[in-house]
């Protein structure tokens, strides 16, 4: 992203590898105001195992993940703002990419929840999607207000099996606060096997 901004957080990414198409850089979630640019620098980024946040504008952004489902929280500063999923091509490109996903199903299961599939290059991707507001999925991708509240949480879940497996898997996700809390002590339980001993 340097020199251009960030577009957003991909699910799937695996680049600089050779333009390899599996597990692409897909399905970017984008927090943004109708008045914002396609990419900007992120702001007082802060990393910790199974942590990471930064601002965007005036919101704020923070990720973790469990082993199957990734979280998303976005505080907004202002009023008007939303989140967008893209499932199709982000803006990406490279050679012979034209074509490259197929079957593109995207669709609401309730309000607050959707499921996507799509095949890249001959593999089926499963998503599982529940959001703390009402979203709407449709055409490759889903938009969700952020309404009064100012902030939108996001699960997301994938399985290259099935819709079923991937909902299976966010049935199980914890809460954001949780799903951090977890990673950091099973951060704390690998590294705790190591020892060192001085001079």
């Amino acid at each position: 992203r340097e020199g251009k901004g960030l577009l957003g957080f991909s699910h799937l990414h695996q680049s600089g590898t050779g333009a390899i198409g599996y597990y692409y850089n897909y399905v970017i979630v984008t927090p943004r105001y109708s008045s914002s640019t396609q990419r900007r620098d992120p702001e007082h980024e802060n990393a910790s195992p199974g942590y990471y946040s930064c601002f965007l504008e005036d919101i704020k952004c923070e990720l973790t993940s469990t082993k199957h489902t990734a979280f998303h929280r976005y505080s907004f500063g202002s009023a008007g703002g939303y989140v967008t999923l893209d499932f199709l091509k982000n803006g990406l490109s490279y050679p012979e990419s034209d074509g490259e996903n197929t079957e593109l199903v995207c669709e609401n299961v309730t309000g607050k929840t959707a499921r996507v599939k799509f095949i890249s290059q001959g593999v089926e991707h499963y998503f599982a999607i529940s959001s703390s507001e009402e979203l709407s999925a449709a055409e490759g991708t889903a938009v969700i207000n952020a309404g009064e509240s100012g902030t939108v949480s996001l699960k997301v879940s994938l399985s290259v099996r099935s819709f079923e497996q991937a909902e299976k898997y966010l049935s199980e996700a914890d809460c954001f606060d949780a799903a951090a809390a977890n990673a950091r002590e099973a951060w704390q339980s690998e590294l705790s096997k190591i020892r060192i001993d001085g001079v």
